[in-house]
């Protein structure tokens, strides 16, 4: 019987070299629903969740990766250049993290104590002047709800309206934020049947006598 090599020399190139599975970003299989890097069943961590370790394992695990770094900083590599605009994947990944932390926002209190206590939330100087501006306009009738203590539809506003209106005052400072982020939070509260109103920093510092028209003016709708 002749083997079947016989008078081949050298490394051979397997059958199958090159038609190896496809990679694809997968629903996480922790169940958690995020998106994994592509080519992965578990988002990083995440194969562990739910088991105990012993202190001896975790010190080996940390004393492993201590002082190690990804190229260039970069954590997620597969995804360098890559935005919502140019990749599906990507777009198919914050459409999937997005409806999970709208999920966590709407429903988990525990999740929302944890998150305000991690951000340190409070207000900053424009909104503590707005606040006090409101107070003494429309005293009782608007609450600060921009720390995380209010969440509508996954979204949270700076002022909410505590007087019997759906009104909601959103206070926009010139570097944090675009003409066009107007129509993106007006349209999202609308779906709940809120009114918006936007005042931007610019306004508050110079033309101060528009920004309480406009509050007058907002009030008696």
């Amino acid at each position: 019987m002749v083997p079947w090599n016989k008078g081949l020399k050298g490394a051979q190139v397997g059958w199958n070299k090159g038609l190896g599975k496809k990679k694809i970003s997968i629903s996480c299989k922790c169940g958690c629903e995020e998106m994994t890097a592509l080519g992965s069943v578990y988002i990083s961590g995440h194969n562990t969740r739910g088991r105990i370790s012993s202190p001896e394992s975790i010190k080996k695990r940390t004393e492993k990766v201590l002082g190690q770094k990804r190229p260039n900083g970069n954590w997620n590599p597969w995804s360098t250049g890559l935005t919502t605009k140019n990749n599906e994947t990507v777009r198919k990944l914050g459409r999937s993290i997005s409806k999970t932390m709208k999920r966590k926002f709407k429903y988990d209190k525990e999740f929302l104590l944890d998150f305000r206590k991690a951000r340190d939330a409070s207000p900053n100087k424009l909104e503590i002047f707005m606040n006090e501006l409101l107070q003494d306009m429309f005293p009782n009738e608007w609450k600060f709800v921009g720390d995380f203590d209010t969440f509508i539809g996954g979204k949270c506003p700076d002022f909410i309206n505590v007087n019997g209106r759906k009104q909601i005052i959103e206070v926009f400072g010139n570097y944090w934020h675009k003409k066009e982020d107007i129509k993106t939070r007006t349209d999202h509260f609308k779906q709940y049947g809120f009114d918006t109103l936007v005042i931007w920093e610019n306004d508050i510092n110079k033309n101060l006598s528009k920004v309480k028209s406009k509050l007058v003016s907002y009030s008696r709708k």
